[in-house]
């Protein structure tokens, strides 16, 4: 990090490098009001979450964090916990789930036979003759 007696903009750039480093984004607090409570304060956020790791701070306590190891550590837990919750694998299926989805299957099988005999529609015969004609099709592009 550059002295303290370099400019401002100088040391806010460094600090900025520093942040993207370890994984972190220094957002600076837009307000204009000089008495509002975050005038002229930063914020630390994750780069890989959005969530905010530390703040608001003066300029001179970012400086002080971005130095610090546990400020990296910090920020590694948060990147990590975002990592995880992006990547943890879907819920697995109950029996209970599969029971329901199988119960499923077999109304709609049950539905559309029922359909085909109202129409008078031999189901078995006409998924016979589709199949055969996918194979049909399937071996002719092979060939």
């Amino acid at each position: 990090m550059p002295d303290r007696e370099a400019p401002t903009k100088v040391r806010e750039n460094a600090a900025r490098r520093a942040a993207t480093r370890q994984g972190l984004v220094l957002t600076k607090a837009r307000r204009r009001d000089p008495r509002a409570v975050d005038y002229g304060k930063y914020t630390l956020v994750s780069a890989e979450t959005g969530e905010v790791v530390r703040g608001p701070l003066d300029f001179d306590e970012v400086e002080q964090y971005l130095q610090d190891p546990s400020g990296s550590k910090a920020a590694l837990k948060v990147a990590i916990r975002g990592f995880i919750e992006r990547t943890t694998p879907p819920p697995k299926f109950t029996n209970a789930d599969l029971e329901r989805a199988l119960k499923q299957i077999a109304e709609t099988k049950e539905m559309l036979q029922q359909i085909a005999e109202h129409w008078d529609f031999d189901y078995e015969a006409e998924v016979d003759r589709i199949n055969r004609e996918e194979k049909g099709a399937t071996d002719g592009r092979t060939a």
